[in-house]
């Protein structure tokens, strides 16, 4: 299975040429991610209760490309503001045109939030995004196992295995330990400067996995990418409507209706004679000391609901109002 590059070059960019340097970096990635049908760009922000009541601080962005080695840039929000995403390269692109495009095949692991900090400060309509969160509950098997979306720290943990994800939960759990009220940190860690060596990690630890999810989770059926497609697109209009509420307490619940459900479930059906990811019976050769859950399974509704980590489908049921992302 594919893991993270352990020789990708990460940057921090605090300055007006480093944005405009960035912006023809993304450019020319773009054009090589279009040629390939590939994503060009995989996106999380962090920030003080990341929405339209908080702040965004980070931008973090990983390039698509066939390399294996991927370059991240953490984008200084907070002291760049604005000009972070207006000023333009020699290409004549901003960051804002980049995230607004049609053209540019953008990856988020639950948009929502992130969409809603960045049209509530800076104007943002975010578009030709994909949800990985959606992409990871649409490959469940059944209805039943779809009730509830997943979080990204559960997703992780259940792709990475051994001393990789090991090293990973450490990495998260320093991190959380620097932002999270509820652990004993701030979210003065994302603002105060310079950034500390356990937040420049959390950050990078979340992006570099989403090109492994993206490449777990996608299928070829058009029927599936539709489905995808069109309830990405959904939540990042639900995100910029006035009712939207950030940390509401549904948040967790699947956005299949009984109908797209049907679907899945057809869907799921035809390749039930294939060994599947969320099968409780995948071969142990492949998943290592992976810990396997059967997501049919009654029994384990608790799984959903240790509120023990930062992922969505706990947070969503704590007291606090959930992290910055």
């Amino acid at each position: 299975m594919p893991v993270p590059h352990p020789e990708s070059t990460v940057r921090f960019i605090d300055k007006i040429e480093d944005i405009k340097l960035l912006t023809d970096r993304i450019s020319l990635c773009i054009s090589e991610c279009q040629t390939q049908m590939q994503p060009a760009l995989y996106v999380d922000l962090e920030g003080a209760r990341l929405s339209r009541n908080g702040s965004v601080s980070l931008m973090t962005i990983l390039l698509g490309s066939n390399e294996p080695a991927k370059d991240i840039f953490i984008v200084d929000v907070q002291k760049l503001r604005s000009d972070a995403f207006q000023i333009s390269g020699h290409q004549g692109q901003t960051l804002q045109s980049i995230l607004q495009s049609e053209d540019v095949l953008k990856v988020f692991f639950d948009v929502r939030n992130d969409s809603d900090a960045l049209f509530a400060h800076y104007a943002i309509k975010l578009a030709r995004v994909r949800d990985i969160q959606l992409m990871e509950s649409a490959n469940r098997e059944t209805t039943h196992a779809r009730r509830y979306v997943s979080g990204l720290g559960r997703c992780i943990e259940d792709v990475l295995i051994g001393t990789q994800r090991d090293a990973w939960k450490r990495c998260k759990a320093n991190g959380e330990k620097a932002w999270n009220p509820a652990r004993g940190g701030s979210y003065a860690a994302f603002t105060d400067r310079p950034l500390s060596a356990d937040i420049l990690s959390y950050c990078v630890g979340d992006v570099q996995m989403l090109p492994v999810l993206y490449e777990k989770y996608d299928r070829d059926e058009h029927e599936w990418k539709e489905l995808v497609v069109r309830h990405s697109q959904r939540r990042i209009a639900l995100s910029q409507a006035p009712s939207y509420d950030p940390f509401g307490p549904d948040r967790a619940k699947s956005p299949w209706t009984t109908e797209e459900n049907k679907l899945l479930d057809s869907l799921m059906r035809d390749h039930s004679g294939q060994k599947h990811y969320f099968s409780a019976r995948a071969d142990h050769d492949e998943l290592g000391d992976l810990c396997v859950y059967d997501y049919n399974d009654d029994e384990n509704d608790e799984y959903w609901c240790d509120g023990g980590d930062n992922d969505f489908e706990d947070w969503t049921r704590c007291p606090w109002q959930g992290p910055p992302s």
